[in-house]
């Protein structure tokens, strides 16, 4: 897969029209997907975590070539397969932090996880004051289960740094089930472990797509 790019690195520019009050929209759609870019640096589609493809009504012009972007997306569905996007909110892909000579678990809100598109994708609600602050997951230990295959036991990297604990944000992230491993069979799993405000959660995945 193609290096996922961070919100940061993509400049989009979205507008909606607006009506009379008496107007009718049809129902957004808000779920994650990737956005890929082409040669000429332009992005005429996107593809849902169902697997649903999407021409976009308006394609976004002037970006990173042959790339590829993970979003919250908000968009409105047309009947010839083509979408309208009205929202966008980039989803940090989390990286292997487990060779780091520090790990932190600071503890951040927890709204919900879920896997999907090959991801296994995290709704947190950190604390800032708009500083930086590090993301990463580490593999605890691998073990065989009692169904015969091997269980990771991940755990939420996040170090708060001096970023202080003014308000509250939603943040979306997302780990490769790649990045996790290479293969995987039906009876291997994902045990991760999220350090939140009110204690630590765990949370069950089968590792295979």
């Amino acid at each position: 897969m193609k290096k996922l790019l961070l919100l940061t690195a993509l400049a989009l520019s979205l507008s909606a029209c607006s009506g009379d009050e008496e107007s009718t929209y049809p129902p957004m759609v808000t779920e994650m997907a990737l956005f890929y870019s082409d040669a000429s640096g332009n992005i005429g589609s996107f593809t849902t975590d169902a697997g649903q493809r999407y021409t976009l009504v308006s394609p976004f012009t002037k970006v990173a070539a042959n790339a590829i972007w993970r979003f919250m997306v908000g968009y409105v569905a047309e009947a010839d397969g083509r979408a309208t996007v009205y929202s966008l909110e980039g989803v940090e892909l989390l990286r292997d932090s487990t060779r780091l000579t520090s790990i932190a678990k600071d503890p951040a809100g927890f709204i919900s996880a879920w896997k999907g598109g090959g991801f296994v994708n995290l709704h947190l609600r950190p604390m800032t004051k708009g500083g930086q602050q590090a993301w990463g997951y580490v593999c605890d230990s691998l073990r065989t289960n009692p169904l015969g295959g091997t269980t990771h036991y991940l755990s939420l990297h996040h170090r708060q740094g001096a970023d202080y604990l003014a308000y509250s944000i939603d943040k979306y992230l997302s780990i490769s089930l790649d990045s996790i491993a290479k293969e995987s069979g039906p009876a291997d799993t994902i045990q991760l472990m999220i350090t939140t405000f009110d204690g630590t959660i765990q949370k069950s995945f089968g590792l295979s797509q």
